[in-house]
């Protein structure tokens, strides 16, 4: 009886996917061209080729803004 009632319970029991919380868009400004480039994750192109030519910890003092 015991066992039916767990086997019940699980049934009973409906779990939402997790869902992930939305990255917040950051804005950089390259100060050498004035270009602009806003992203949501750290696999942008642009900003890949700006961390390759300039250095990541440069690019990262490029921060705007976080929407």
């Amino acid at each position: 009886m015991d066992v039916i009632k767990l086997v019940n319970a699980e049934k009973g029991v409906s779990e939402s996917p997790a869902r992930r919380k939305k990255r917040k868009i950051k804005v950089y400004r390259n100060p050498y061209d004035r270009e602009i480039v806003e992203i949501r994750g750290g696999n942008h192109k642009t900003l890949r080729a700006w961390k390759d030519l300039h250095g990541a910890e440069v690019v990262d003092s490029w921060l705007v803004e976080e929407k």
